[in-house]
This record gives C-alpha cells, sequence and structure tokens, in this order.
C-alpha cells in the first residue's frame, strides 16, 4: 500500500509569523507582475517562488527559463526551481506542506493571481480577524462577486490567491494527499459516494463556476480542496475589499481564452496581465458582489 501521509516535522517556536508562496511556470510575465507588486509592498523578503521543471521538454524550456530568470532577479527569501515536472498539483502539495512547517500563516499565490496595493496587508488583516475561529480554512483576496453583501463568510474555497493559519492547512494535508494519490476512478467514485445534498449547496454557489463538474471528471488541488473543506463544514471569508486580480486571461490558455467575454464579469472578473498595473491602485474596485 502507498503510504499517502504528509510528513511536517516542525517547532512552533521556530515558525515565522508570515510567508508568501508563489507558484510559477511558463508564464514570466505573469510572474514578473505579481513579484515586482509584491516588492513594491515590501514582501520579497518574505516570498518563495517555487517553478515547476520541464523535464527535458524541450518545446517549454524557453518560457521556463525566463520564469526561473525573473525570479531571481527579485530579492526573494527563496527561488526553488525545479528539474523534473511535478504537475501543480503535486507541486502545491508538496509547497504547502513545506510553507506550513515553516510559517504560522501562509498567503498562496498562483503566477495569475496579482495583488493589488495593499493586497497583502488587506490578507494579513483578515487571518488576524479570523483567528480565533476554527470553523474558517481560508481568505481569499480575489472575490466571486456573487457574495452576500452582508456577511464575508463563504462555503465554496476560492483557490485564486488565498491564505490560511497553518494549522488549518495541515488538518487537510494528509486528506488532499491521499486522494491525489488515489487512481483517477476510484478518487471520481470516493466524490460521488460522499456528495451529499449539505456539501453540493455548499459548492453550488458560483454558476457558471462549477467546481462540482471538475470534481465529477478529474482531480485538481483547489476542487479537492473545495470539496474537503465543505465536507468538514468550514468556511472562507473574503478579505475586506478586493485584494487579488486573476490576469488567467491569455490566447494561449486553454481554459480562459480572450474570445469569452464573460470571464470579464463575476463570477471569474478576470483580466489580462497587460491591464494588471490599471488595477494595481483600485484595491476597493467592484466586481459586483450583491
Amino acid at each position: 500500500m502507498t503510504d499517502t501521509t504528509v510528513n511536517v516535522n516542525y517547532k512552533a517556536q521556530d515558525q515565522a509569523a508570515f510567508g508568501i508562496l508563489v507558484i510559477g511556470y511558463n508564464r514570466p510575465k505573469h510572474l514578473e507582475a505579481v513579484l515586482t507588486s509584491l516588492h513594491m509592498q515590501g514582501y520579497s523578503s518574505l516570498t518563495h517562488v517555487w517553478i515547476d521543471g520541464t523535464q527535458g521538454r524541450r518545446e517549454l524550456a524557453d518560457a521556463n527559463r525566463s520564469s526561473v530568470e525573473v525570479a531571481q532577479r527579485f530579492p526573494v527569501k527563496e527561488v526553488l526551481a525545479l528539474k523534473g515536472h511535478l504537475g501543480i498539483e503535486k507541486l502545491m502539495l508538496d509547497a504547502l506542506a513545506d510553507m506550513s512547517a515553516a510559517y504560522r500563516n501562509v498567503l498562496v499565490l498562483e503566477d495569475d493571481c496579482f495583488p493589488v496595493r495593499g493586497g497583502v496587508d488587506l490578507f494579513r488583516t483578515s487571518l488576524d480577524e479570523v483567528a480565533g475561529r476554527p470553523d474558517v480554512y481560508s481568505v481569499y483576496g480575489h472575490h466571486f462577486g456573487s457574495e452576500p453583501a452582508d456577511s464575508r463568510d463563504f462555503t465554496r474555497f476560492q483557490g485564486w490567491g488565498w491564505a490560511a493559519c497553518s494549522t488549518q492547512i495541515r488538518k487537510i494535508l494528509p486528506e488532499l494527499a491521499r486522494l491525489y494519490m488515489l487512481p483517477e476512478p476510484h478518487y471520481l467514485a470516493h466524490v460521488a459516494a460522499h456528495m451529499t445534498p449539505d456539501i453540493r449547496a455548499r459548492l453550488d454557489r458560483t454558476p457558471p463556476r462549477n467546481v462540482l463538474g471538475v470534481l465529477q471528471s478529474f482531480y485538481s488541488w483547489d476542487s479537492a480542496t473545495a470539496f474537503v473543506t465543505a465536507q468538514r463544514g468550514l468556511l472562507h471569508v473574503r478579505t475586506a475589499e478586493v485584494a487579488i486580480r486573476n490576469t488567467g486571461i491569455h490566447a494561449q490558455s486553454g481554459h480562459f481564452h480572450p474570445g469569452a467575454p464573460h470571464l470579464r464579469k463575476p463570477p471569474f472578473s478576470m483580466i489580462t496581465v497587460e491591464e494588471a498595473w490599471d488595477y494595481f491602485d483600485a484595491a476597493g474596485q467592484d466586481t459586483g458582489v450583491s
């Protein structure tokens, strides 16, 4: 039997208060925008950049090498440039294990999660606000725009720029790893067998962003996180103002093509990386929250 336990060895007194994880691969322009924003906000020294490798694939080598070179230009805490290709699922699980061992609170940004001015401080304030709430798994900065106006609590996980206390991350990480290791048919059978009306109601909050459809198709780290946290009755709290703009609209993207106008509207509210700096000073700009 394969051991899927995530082993995290740490001493609480050795943990720093706050660290930032940035994950990249082959989008150097996106990565540069994120790291520039973090540097302008004074957070380079707390930033760890993990960049997946190509495993020798020449067609991706130039873009991947450029991503590494971009990261190395910034005075960040760490640039971990891998040679092998883990894929975003294992890369995220490994990085979360490592970061949650080193820091009490962790902010997680993929390279298309652009933090606006003051965005990191918005996350830190929100983390302080939920510190005494064991029912909260994460805080998130890219608002869906479909949340109720009278409460910042939400039942569906948002992976486009989020932060959590490391104790909360470590509580679900072994289950995320266990599910990742299942053969895909077994994973899909597990989800189907454990999908209750309550879990479905908790997740079906952001049409047409359909996390339920993903859960019925394949494993992804964010949909699995949404499922496990919903299964455990955990909540996610949006930052007081918009802290993240997702720059995933891209001509080479298989999911988020510029020709799809609905991507610019809630619950996506996406932009292109070329537009990122137009939003840098717009922390509280409306995304359609009703």
